[in-house]
């Protein structure tokens, strides 16, 4: 699903609906959005919202760790997806997302909750940072490894020759799947469930119906579901409309007669999942955290009660920084108490020696 969300453009419009909350429908820059006075009332709750649904997104742990996985194993046209590719793009669409926000005055209403927000999801990417680049390191170790594999490995295996549980064989097949292609998903995946995930998502060959009317009645089943599809689509983007107080028109698609985006524009939007995977840039992410702790500490001042959230995202700083920048903050931060102290104390000598 998250590799279908990819692909179709989906996580596209996800980040290109920020910027256009952000820069207010397009008239300003989006690093000007959150302080603008014409932001309209509405776009706190999107915001709030948006940033919740980030902070899943770019959870390495949710990512990496899920138990609802498609086999990995490349079968014809079925390409299985990469978490580890899926992550590393999702950071680097996420940070450069998140510093049009950061630094920025908090809003008034849902301010709190939008920089705890924030200060997960940076959290995360430099979590995620290491384990990405361990990932991808193994990647080509693995590739390397293996044994070159027969062109079609599928077509070789004899199935009576494979250790086949005959009650998943039949559960499967009482979904109503014919047994080769049940012995096929079996053979290619290591659970049951994996299986029926690998026959729903990769379907038999058009050339299975001679007189073509299984094509045709699948190519009416696209058109039927494209529709509907277009037609959540616009619903989606009227109430986003609505709720940043925009009033705007969407069209609405029907039969065939309403607007449509042509082919072209549709190639556009998708993305090549397997080229557009590249990490964010180390160099980038040091510029971020050599100027952290200002951020940190103007949050600070505004929102006392995000101080967890802010030790939080120091704590993974200094893990991925080392003892000498720990050391190097918590001298900082010594100096600044120290200059505090100092300033309270001259205030209080002032005022005790005009009370005299």
């Amino acid at each position: 699903m998250l590799m279908k969300f990819i692909t179709s453009g989906g996580q596209k419009a996800f980040f290109d609906t920020l910027y256009w909350a952000l820069s207010i429908g397009g008239n300003v820059p989006p690093e000007e959005g959150l302080e603008h006075p014409d932001l309209p009332d509405g776009t706190g709750e999107f915001l709030d919202s948006w940033l919740l649904l980030l902070e899943k997104m770019v959870n390495p742990k949710m990512v990496l760790e899920s138990a609802h996985t498609l086999p990995a194993k490349t079968n014809g046209s079925f390409k299985p997806f990469d978490p580890v590719k899926y992550l590393a793009r999702t950071h680097r669409l996420a940070f450069h997302a998140i510093m049009k926000i950061w630094g920025r005055k908090p809003l008034k209403v849902y301010g709190s909750r939008m920089s705890e927000s924030t200060l997960t999801i940076l959290s995360h990417i430099l979590e995620g940072e290491k384990i990405i680049a361990e990932k991808l390191e193994k990647e080509p170790a693995k590739t390397s490894a293996k044994s070159p594999a027969p062109s079609n490995p599928v077509q070789q295996v004899n199935p009576e020759e494979s250790s086949v549980d005959p009650t998943q064989l039949q559960w499967l097949m009482d979904m109503g799947f014919d047994r080769d292609r049940c012995l096929e998903a079996i053979r290619n995946t290591d659970t049951v469930d994996q299986a029926a995930d690998f026959l729903l998502n990769n379907p038999a060959p058009a050339n299975d119906d001679e007189d073509g009317s299984g094509i045709a009645a699948r190519l009416q089943n696209a058109a039927s579901s494209s529709s509907s599809v277009a037609g959540d689509q616009d619903e989606l983007m009227r109430a986003i409309a609505m709720s940043l107080g925009e009033n705007v028109m969407v069209s609405t698609s029907g039969s065939g007669n309403g607007a449509k985006k042509s082919a072209e524009a549709e190639d556009e939007d998708k993305v090549n999942f397997d080229e557009d995977f590249q990490p964010l840039d180390s160099a980038t992410i040091d510029t971020f955290t050599d100027n952290a702790l200002d951020g940190c500490l103007n949050l600070l001042d505004t929102l006392p009660d995000s101080v967890y959230r802010v030790c939080d995202l120091m704590l993974a700083i200094f893990k991925r920084n080392g003892k000498a920048y720990k050391i190097k903050v918590i001298e900082l931060l010594m100096n600044e108490v120290k200059l505090a102290v100092t300033k309270l104390k001259e205030t209080a000598e002032n005022k005790a020696n005009d009370a005299k």
